[in-house]
């Protein structure tokens, strides 16, 4: 088993409080602020925040009414960040199962793919 390491970089026009957000149709378990157990056909999928390590995650109902598509049963997973900033890294990390492997290092993505810096060593 892998896991997938999610990683964006946000920069505001001014002081904003970005999001990072997803749907699932799965149960939704809070393991603490930083931590969340999807669990769906008898199966889990471990959601950890890696960074920023002041942000905390909420689980919103995604309905929505028509015209609009109604999302039943779906849940927005989001990534909140404490405070307004004018640029953030939100880096999410998801590993199926029990899986407990290492912990891979958040770097900027303009270093992504360089010798030495890709961020999926340590996810194997």
């Amino acid at each position: 088993r892998r896991s997938v390491l999610i990683q964006d970089e946000v920069r505001c026009r001014g002081e904003q409080s970005p999001e990072w957000g997803m749907l699932t149709g799965a149960r939704v378990e809070l393991a603490g602020a930083r931590r969340v157990v999807l669990s769906q056909g008898g199966k889990s999928l471990k959601v950890q925040i890696l960074y920023p390590g002041d942000a905390v995650f909420a689980v919103e109902p995604a309905e929505r009414r028509p015209p609009e598509r109604e999302n039943r049963g779906v849940s927005r997973l989001v990534v909140r960040l404490p405070r307004a900033v004018e640029q953030a890294t939100i880096a999410v990390l998801l590993t199926p199962g029990e899986d407990r492997l290492p912990r891979p290092t958040v770097r900027p993505l303009d270093q992504w793919g360089k010798s030495g810096a890709s961020p999926g060593r340590g996810l194997r």
